[in-house]
């Protein structure tokens, strides 16, 4: 049994210096101080800062960024911080887990520092960024990746309405929503919109003033579904990332313990690769990518 194999395995799962100690005496009986502990996980750090500070690929096709908050021990005292989390989809269609980056609450300022940091990583080109409304969110991307085409999140978008909604309202509201953000065809949603304007726009004036500000972003979603990539992009994005993340975290931490700050998942070093050219990529997701059933 190799005791600082241990000791990391029981603080990646969130399990504190003190549960450390007790589960060693108690199983193998080892007696570690905290302080001794305290020196193994420290080995982990350098680790650490060397996947944060990878490189990366040159492009990659979509990239989905997002916080997430958790309760974490820091300087003796429970907080809450945002991590802040990006995933993006690969040219070989696998996800990538491309950082995960702390702070005190979510901001399009701390987002700006984010995605520079992924451009000196070697990312120069992202296709799609899904992204929530967080205000400043859609121009930190644009000053950072000016090409990039950004798509709010839908369930975002719905939530903040349903927040504005009577109880009884929100069935009948969401249904008709539907005919909005399903549409198969730009023309079939924008009518679909002034069906719901009509309807409740009286009654709730700020929840469609709401989807008409955003809509050049929700177009995006609607013109996919007839695009070579849509089925790929759909089926890659059926689950939020965000949330698929938070819930493998949750799997792996005990619901009693809180995320040490200083804990970040380990990944696979990336090299970086020549990178090609945006019609070249276009090319390639037109002729070999097609629509899943």
């Amino acid at each position: 049994m190799d005791p600082d194999k241990q000791i990391i395995a029981l603080y990646a799962r969130g399990a504190s210096y003190g549960d450390i100690r007790d589960h060693l005496m108690d199983i193998y009986g080892l007696e570690a101080l905290v302080a001794t502990i305290s020196r193994v996980t420290d080995k982990i750090l350098p680790l650490i800062a060397d996947w944060c500070a990878r490189l990366l690929e040159a492009v990659y096709p979509f990239v989905w960024l997002d916080a997430i908050y958790y309760t974490v021990r820091h300087e003796g005292r429970v907080v809450s911080r945002a991590v802040y989390c990006v995933i993006g989809l690969n040219q070989d269609g696998h996800k990538e887990l491309l950082g995960l980056y702390i702070g005190e609450s979510e901001g399009a300022k701390f987002w700006l520092g984010v995605l520079t940091d992924l451009s000196n990583r070697g990312l120069r080109d992202m296709f799609i960024a899904c992204i929530d409304n967080l205000t400043g969110f859609a121009e930190a991307i644009e000053a950072v990746f000016p090409r990039t085409q950004v798509q709010l999140c839908v369930i975002h978008q719905m939530r903040n309405s349903i927040k504005y909604l009577s109880y009884q309202d929100v069935k009948p509201f969401v249904k008709d929503l539907h005919g909005v953000y399903k549409a198969t065809t730009i023309e079939q949603a924008e009518r679909n919109l002034e069906r719901l304007a009509t309807q409740w726009g009286a009654r709730y004036p700020k929840v469609i003033e709401s989807w008409k500000r955003n809509w050049t972003e929700h177009l995006l979603r609607i013109r996919q579904r007839h695009s070579s990539h849509h089925g790929h992009h759909q089926h890659h994005r059926r689950l939020s990332p965000a949330a698929s993340l938070r819930d493998e975290i949750q799997r792996s931490i005990p619901k009693r313990r809180s995320l040490d700050e200083a804990t970040l998942p380990g990944s696979r070093t990336q090299y970086f690769k020549m990178e090609p050219s945006r019609s070249q990529l276009e090319s390639y997701c037109s002729t070999t990518v097609n629509p899943l059933p």
